[in-house]
């Protein structure tokens, strides 16, 4: 029972780990965090369509294991330089900036290939 009581602890710490912007509420207004948030879903979705089933909580480094072989080499260190950026934006303790956000976010759209991201 205690090893049981362990294991769902810590799936749900894991849980909470990679769940950068928690329950997503539509009527709240989205500050930077949510936005760097809303940057990491949409970059998961777009490897997650184009390598095949890639998991949400699906750490960056998960993220780059996934990408490596399949991106050129210029793609995969943008992937890199993108995820740690949005990393320390979710994560990290200073509120992002828009200006960090906006660069970041045409990084996003130039990995995913949908030209400037809004």
């Amino acid at each position: 029972a205690v090893i049981l009581a362990a294991l769902i602890y810590r799936r749900r710490a894991v849980r909470r780990r990679h769940r950068p912007a928690g329950a997503i509420d539509p009527d709240r207004p989205k500050g930077a965090r949510d936005r760097a948030a809303s940057l990491r879903r949409e970059l998961v979705i777009s490897l997650s369509h184009r390598f095949g089933d890639v998991p949400f909580s699906a750490t960056s480094d998960e993220l780059l294991l996934l990408a490596r072989g399949r991106l050129e080499s210029h793609q995969l260190d943008l992937l890199q330089t993108a995820l740690a950026q949005l990393d320390a934006m979710c994560y990290g303790p200073d509120e992002p900036g828009d200006d960090q956000l906006d660069r970041l976010a045409e990084a996003v759209a130039r990995i995913t290939g949908q030209g400037v991201a809004a």
